[in-house]
Protein backbone atom coordinates (compact mmCIF):
# COMPACT_ATOMS: atom_id res chain seq x y z
CA UNK A 1 0.00 0.00 0.00
CA UNK A 2 1.32 3.36 -0.94
CA UNK A 3 1.86 6.07 1.65
CA UNK A 4 -0.71 7.93 0.21
CA UNK A 5 -3.54 5.09 0.86
CA UNK A 6 -1.85 4.63 4.13
CA UNK A 7 -2.17 8.21 5.33
CA UNK A 8 -5.87 7.63 3.94
CA UNK A 9 -6.99 5.03 5.59
CA UNK A 10 -5.63 5.87 9.23
CA UNK A 11 -6.58 9.33 9.09
CA UNK A 12 -10.62 7.76 8.36
CA UNK A 13 -9.78 4.94 10.95
CA UNK A 14 -9.63 7.93 13.54
CA UNK A 15 -12.79 9.58 11.77
CA UNK A 16 -10.93 12.69 10.66
CA UNK A 17 -11.73 14.33 7.79
CA UNK A 18 -8.20 15.85 5.74
CA UNK A 19 -9.47 19.36 7.21
CA UNK A 20 -9.28 18.25 10.37
CA UNK A 21 -6.23 16.24 10.38
CA UNK A 22 -4.44 18.99 8.71
CA UNK A 23 -5.87 21.40 10.96
CA UNK A 24 -4.26 19.14 14.10
CA UNK A 25 -1.00 18.70 12.42
CA UNK A 26 -0.31 22.76 11.62
CA UNK A 27 -0.19 22.38 8.22
CA UNK A 28 -2.44 23.85 5.36
CA UNK A 29 -4.72 21.66 4.15
CA UNK A 30 -4.13 22.15 0.74
CA UNK A 31 -0.78 20.88 1.37
CA UNK A 32 -1.49 18.08 3.10
CA UNK A 33 -4.22 16.91 0.39
CA UNK A 34 -0.77 16.56 -1.49
CA UNK A 35 0.53 13.75 0.61
CA UNK A 36 -2.86 11.88 -0.30
CA UNK A 37 -3.88 12.67 -3.71
CA UNK A 38 -3.59 10.16 -6.33
CA UNK A 39 -2.73 12.49 -9.16
CA UNK A 40 1.13 12.69 -10.03
CA UNK A 41 1.80 16.13 -11.09
CA UNK A 42 0.02 17.29 -8.07
CA UNK A 43 1.57 14.71 -5.58
CA UNK A 44 3.92 15.75 -3.41
CA UNK A 45 6.45 13.89 -0.36
CA UNK A 46 6.06 15.10 3.41
CA UNK A 47 9.77 15.94 4.43
CA UNK A 48 11.22 13.91 7.40
CA UNK A 49 9.87 16.10 10.38
CA UNK A 50 6.14 16.38 9.01
CA UNK A 51 6.29 12.29 8.17
CA UNK A 52 7.51 12.13 12.25
CA UNK A 53 4.75 14.10 12.97
CA UNK A 54 2.30 12.64 11.28
CA UNK A 55 2.92 9.21 12.22
CA UNK A 56 2.69 10.49 15.95
CA UNK A 57 -0.90 11.49 15.55
CA UNK A 58 -1.59 8.55 13.74
CA UNK A 59 -0.35 6.56 16.20
CA UNK A 60 2.17 4.39 14.42
CA UNK A 61 5.31 4.34 13.29
CA UNK A 62 7.22 5.73 10.48
CA UNK A 63 7.21 2.34 9.12
CA UNK A 64 3.82 1.46 9.49
CA UNK A 65 2.68 4.52 7.84
CA UNK A 66 4.99 4.07 4.83
CA UNK A 67 3.88 0.42 4.99
CA UNK A 68 7.13 -1.57 6.04
CA UNK A 69 6.78 -4.79 8.53
CA UNK A 70 9.20 -6.60 9.38
CA UNK A 71 8.28 -10.06 10.38
CA UNK A 72 8.78 -11.24 13.87
CA UNK A 73 11.68 -13.80 14.35
CA UNK A 74 10.38 -17.46 14.25
CA UNK A 75 7.06 -16.40 11.96
CA UNK A 76 8.41 -17.52 8.47
CA UNK A 77 9.08 -20.33 9.88
CA UNK A 78 5.95 -21.07 12.13
CA UNK A 79 3.92 -20.25 8.88
CA UNK A 80 5.32 -22.54 6.60
CA UNK A 81 5.24 -25.46 9.30
CA UNK A 82 1.53 -24.73 9.41
CA UNK A 83 1.02 -24.56 5.85
CA UNK A 84 3.06 -27.54 4.90
CA UNK A 85 0.90 -29.87 7.96
CA UNK A 86 -1.98 -29.31 5.91
CA UNK A 87 -0.83 -30.35 2.15
CA UNK A 88 0.43 -27.61 1.31
CA UNK A 89 4.16 -26.83 0.28
CA UNK A 90 6.36 -23.63 0.60
CA UNK A 91 9.29 -23.41 -1.71
CA UNK A 92 12.09 -20.75 -2.01
CA UNK A 93 14.18 -19.83 -4.59
CA UNK A 94 16.72 -17.12 -3.38
CA UNK A 95 14.56 -14.67 -1.56
CA UNK A 96 11.46 -15.30 -2.70
CA UNK A 97 9.02 -17.56 -1.27
CA UNK A 98 6.21 -19.47 -3.40
CA UNK A 99 3.22 -21.42 -2.14
CA UNK A 100 1.82 -24.67 -3.49
CA UNK A 101 -1.52 -26.68 -3.05
CA UNK A 102 -1.68 -30.14 -4.24
CA UNK A 103 -5.08 -31.64 -4.36
CA UNK A 104 -4.72 -34.88 -2.78
CA UNK A 105 -7.25 -36.47 -5.33
CA UNK A 106 -5.29 -35.59 -8.16
CA UNK A 107 -3.50 -37.96 -10.45
CA UNK A 108 -0.88 -35.09 -10.58
CA UNK A 109 2.10 -35.89 -8.75
CA UNK A 110 5.24 -34.30 -10.17
CA UNK A 111 5.62 -31.05 -8.05
CA UNK A 112 5.52 -28.65 -11.49
CA UNK A 113 2.30 -30.26 -12.35
CA UNK A 114 0.72 -28.66 -9.23
CA UNK A 115 -1.77 -25.46 -9.14
CA UNK A 116 -0.46 -22.11 -9.78
CA UNK A 117 1.72 -20.98 -6.89
CA UNK A 118 1.37 -17.94 -4.91
CA UNK A 119 4.49 -16.52 -4.81
CA UNK A 120 6.33 -13.32 -2.87
CA UNK A 121 9.17 -11.71 -3.46
CA UNK A 122 10.80 -11.68 -0.10
CA UNK A 123 10.06 -13.54 3.63
CA UNK A 124 8.89 -10.32 4.63
CA UNK A 125 6.15 -10.31 2.07
CA UNK A 126 5.11 -13.70 2.81
CA UNK A 127 4.62 -13.43 6.21
CA UNK A 128 2.89 -10.10 5.92
CA UNK A 129 0.66 -11.52 3.53
CA UNK A 130 -0.23 -14.66 5.57
CA UNK A 131 -0.48 -12.35 8.73
CA UNK A 132 -3.09 -9.91 6.95
CA UNK A 133 -4.64 -12.88 5.51
CA UNK A 134 -5.30 -14.58 8.99
CA UNK A 135 -6.91 -11.25 10.27
CA UNK A 136 -9.82 -11.85 7.42
CA UNK A 137 -10.34 -15.03 8.14
CA UNK A 138 -10.70 -15.18 11.56
CA UNK A 139 -12.50 -12.48 11.90
CA UNK A 140 -15.28 -13.90 9.32
CA UNK A 141 -14.84 -17.68 9.99
CA UNK A 142 -15.05 -20.79 13.18
CA UNK A 143 -12.28 -20.38 14.97
CA UNK A 144 -12.26 -24.54 15.20
CA UNK A 145 -12.26 -25.26 11.11
CA UNK A 146 -8.72 -25.11 10.83
CA UNK A 147 -8.73 -27.31 7.43
CA UNK A 148 -11.49 -24.64 5.87
CA UNK A 149 -9.50 -21.64 7.79
CA UNK A 150 -5.97 -22.91 5.86
CA UNK A 151 -7.70 -22.96 2.40
CA UNK A 152 -9.32 -19.40 2.47
CA UNK A 153 -6.07 -18.21 3.67
CA UNK A 154 -4.22 -19.92 0.64
CA UNK A 155 -6.93 -18.63 -1.63
CA UNK A 156 -6.58 -14.83 -0.24
CA UNK A 157 -1.98 -15.25 -0.97
CA UNK A 158 -3.34 -16.37 -4.08
CA UNK A 159 -5.32 -13.48 -4.57
CA UNK A 160 -2.68 -10.94 -3.31
CA UNK A 161 0.44 -12.85 -5.54
CA UNK A 162 -2.44 -12.65 -9.24
CA UNK A 163 -3.38 -8.93 -8.75
CA UNK A 164 0.12 -7.78 -7.36
CA UNK A 165 1.20 -8.63 -10.72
Amino acid sequence: MALRDNLKALREKQGLNGKEFAQRLGLKYSTYMTYETTNPVKSRWPNEETLVKIAAALHVSVDELLGYTVPVVGEYEKYKDWLESYGYDVEEEGQAVKVFYHDPDSDLQDFNDLDSPAGFETRADFCGAVRDSLKVVNARMEKDNEQEKIRAVYDMLLCKYMFSE
